[in-house]
C-alpha cells in the first residue's frame, strides 16, 4: 500500500511538471522603430505629424519631425491651414516623410496647396540629403521620371524639374518610398496645379542616390 501511494505521488508530480513545461510563454515585444501619425490642432491649424518610438535617436528625430511638420504654423496661422503626413520606412535605416499642405489665407479668393519632403537617418535622427544626379540627362528627365500627379502635363513644370537636375549642389525637392524616388515641383500658377509629383523607380534611378541610401534600397 505504501509503495502504491508513493507511485501515485510520483505520477502526480510528473503530470504537474509536464503542465508547467507546456504552459504558454508570452511573446517578446517586437524590436525596431515604430511609427505613428499624430494630430496637432490649435485655432485655425490642423496638422498631422509623424512620431517615432523604439530607437535610440527618437528624441532627436521627433524634434526634427515636429520642426518639419509644425514649425511654420505651430503658433497659429493668418488663415486656415491643414496638412496631411505620409511616411515611408526605407529598409529600417531611413525614414522619408512628405507634408502635403493646404492653406486658405484670410480674405483669400482660393486655397493654395504645396508639398515638401525630408529623409532622416534612423540611427542619428538627423536629415540626410543630397542626391547625386549621375544617371539623368537634364534635357530628358522623362527618361527616368514619370509624372504621377496631377494628370495634366505642364511644360514649365518639366522645365523646372530639368533645371533642378542640372543645378550644382544638393537636390532637396524629393522624398523616398519603398520603391521609388519621388521628386516634386511647387508651381506658381494655381489654375495649372499647385504642385506636381514625379516618380523614378529605384531600378532606373539608383545612381541618383548617395552610397548609404543606395546600399539600403538595393538590399
Amino acid at each position: 500500500m505504501k509503495k502504491l501511494f508513493c507511485c501515485v505521488i510520483a505520477l502526480c508530480a510528473l503530470a504537474m511538471a509536464a503542465c508547467a513545461v507546456k504552459a504558454p510563454q508570452a511573446a517578446p515585444e517586437a524590436e525596431g522603430p515604430r511609427f505613428a501619425i499624430e494630430k496637432y490642432t490649435e485655432d485655425t491649424v490642423s496638422a498631422e505629424y509623424v512620431k517615432v518610438s523604439g530607437i535610440t535617436a527618437q528624441k532627436t528625430l521627433n524634434d526634427n519631425l515636429e520642426a518639419f511638420f509644425l514649425g511654420a504654423f505651430a503658433d497659429g496661422a493668418e488663415g486656415s491651414y491643414e496638412n496631411t503626413a505620409e511616411f515611408y520606412n526605407i529598409g529600417g535605416r531611413f525614414l522619408s516623410v512628405a507634408r502635403i499642405e493646404n492653406f486658405m489665407p484670410e480674405g483669400g479668393a482660393y486655397p493654395t496647396a504645396a508639398i515638401a519632403g525630408k529623409t532622416f537617418d534612423l540611427e542619428t535622427g538627423e536629415v540626410i540629403g543630397d542626391l547625386v544626379f549621375g544617371g539623368v540627362s537634364p534635357e530628358h528627365p522623362s527618361d527616368v521620371f514619370t509624372q504621377v500627379y496631377p494628370d495634366n502635363a505642364v511644360d514649365a513644370v518639366w522645365e523646372r524639374l530639368a533645371a533642378n537636375l542640372e543645378e550644382i549642389g544638393p537636390f532637396k525637392d524629393y522624398y523616398l518610398t519603398e520603391t521609388a524616388i519621388m521628386a516634386y515641383v511647387n508651381h506658381d500658377l494655381h489654375a495649372e496645379g499647385d504642385y506636381f509629383i514625379f516618380e523614378a523607380p529605384y531600378e532606373q534611378s539608383v545612381s541618383l542616390l548617395s552610397g548609404a541610401l543606395a546600399a539600403v534600397v538595393l538590399e
